[in-house]
């Protein structure tokens, strides 16, 4: 879907409003773009909604694309959005990141749920293929999923290796939002259109480097463990007992400490590489326990589990989740400062963890510029971002996130997957800061 687009311009921009009335906001992100865009085409433009109807959004990604000039555009409706510092969860809003990369091609893709194969094998390599169309200058797909109406666990790797295993990033579309019926699709912006549920995204190549963060915010407790028998997404036994009984030996043993995070649920992390002996930062994909089944002795998490696979019981800590991305971005600091960047942060992610001390999108504010944000203005139902830093920043709150862990890609639960978006030198291959 779309076209390519070239500019000869780096740099990014983002705009973020929330107004009751989407057609208000989109003129109110349309005004602040325009000064940084100065009327330059861009390359592409992430879009991100929250708080209205499905109804109301129809025309929302039209509106946007013809007034850029470009039919690049990906994203979808969620529980709250981000832009700048600001993080608005369970409101209206629309947050916007426009990227304008000189020697970048960038192309939307879409595909509907009843367009992607059920079963494994050929089918679903040659779907990948066409979707992707990779060529040797691809460098990264952006990819926004609707769990609803997609088995996506199993899709994500498949295009991650017909990407020919460059850079993917994306979330999942959360599975409760306002307005939205329990089950139903959500609202997908692809292109200069919508689709209820299945896939979007972007794929670009060219003169572009992007640089993945994922922030894990989980503290694994107890003994790894091995699923002797499993169904599909339930674990049924783990070292030959019970999953039930094997994650309440783990529970009693917790510290006063590890017990008050219960509140924030129980997770299971799956090792990427079971023949590990020692499990470190980043060894696990973390899952959320779901539910389990007193009679049979099972537990559900949101993802599907073969047998022989090495887990370990896992508690939301926020303490560590705030530790763990700011030594990710600490590590950024070594490089010249990105265009831009793109927040996907994990539902528990927000205030119902951090409450107002402490997010995401504060902490790659702040990581990129020391000046502290001032509290959010809210005036006649528009919501203004504070201070954004030196570099543009939106993105939203998800069920789920896509992103490389180990050589692969993966779902990821409770976590924060971030991109960082630089422009490259084609012939040097140097990364160039924002101008």
């Amino acid at each position: 879907m779309g076209k390519s687009h070239t500019n000869d311009k780096p740099g990014m921009a983002w705009g973020f409003s929330g107004h009751h009335d989407p057609t208000a906001s989109c003129t109110h992100v349309l005004e602040q773009l325009a000064p940084a865009l100065e009327g330059h085409t861009p390359t592409f433009a992430l879009l991100f909604a929250s708080g209205y109807k499905p109804n109301a959004l129809d025309a929302l990604a039209g509106r946007l694309g013809s007034a850029l000039g470009i039919d690049t555009i990906a994203g979808m409706s969620s529980t709250g959005i981000i832009g700048g510092r600001t993080t608005v969860e369970d409101r209206p809003g629309i947050s916007v990141l426009v990227g304008s990369f000189p020697g970048v091609q960038a192309r939307a893709l879409a595909a509907p749920s009843h367009a992607v194969p059920v079963d494994d094998g050929d089918d679903l390599e040659s779907w990948a293929q066409s979707l992707i169309r990779p060529h040797e200058k691809h460098r990264a797909t952006i990819l926004f999923a609707d769990p609803t109406s997609l088995a996506v666990s199993r899709l994500i790797p498949e295009l991650f290796t017909a990407g020919q295993d460059k850079t993917m990033l994306g979330a999942l579309a959360s599975t409760s939002q306002p307005d939205k019926k329990k089950g139903e699709p959500a609202l997908m912006f692809a292109g200069q259109g919508v689709q209820r549920g299945g896939l979007v995204g972007l794929t670009l190549a060219g003169a572009i480097k992007i640089d993945t963060l994922l922030a894990q915010g989980c503290r694994p407790v107890g003994p790894t463990m091995v699923v002797t028998r499993s169904r599909r997404n339930l674990i049924c036994e783990l070292g030959g007992r019970s999953a039930i009984e094997a994650v309440q030996t783990v529970a009693k043993s917790f510290s006063n400490d590890e017990r008050l995070l219960l509140a924030g649920g129980l997770y299971i992390g799956i090792a990427v590489d079971e023949y590990r002996q020692r499990f470190g930062r980043g060894d696990f994909i973390i899952r959320k326990i779901i539910g389990g089944h007193g009679a049979s002795g099972s537990i559900a998490i949101d993802e599907p589990v073969r047998p022989g696979r090495t887990v370990q019981v896992h508690l939301l800590d926020p303490t560590l989740a705030q530790n763990d991305l700011g030594l990710l971005l600490d590590a950024q600091k070594l490089h010249k400062p990105p265009a831009g960047a793109l927040i996907l942060s994990d539902a528990a992610r927000g205030k119902s963890m951090f409450e107002d001390h402490w997010s995401d999108a504060a902490a790659v504010a702040r990581a990129f510029d020391v000046t502290r944000s001032g509290e959010d203005a809210a005036k006649g139902g528009y919501e203004i971002a504070g201070l954004g830093g030196p570099i543009p920043a939106a993105g939203c709150f998800s069920s789920g996130q896509i992103a490389p862990i180990g050589k692969t890609c993966r779902i990821h639960g409770s976590c924060s997957a971030i991109a960082l978006f630089r422009g490259v030198d084609s012939e040097a291959g140097v990364s160039t800061p924002k101008t």
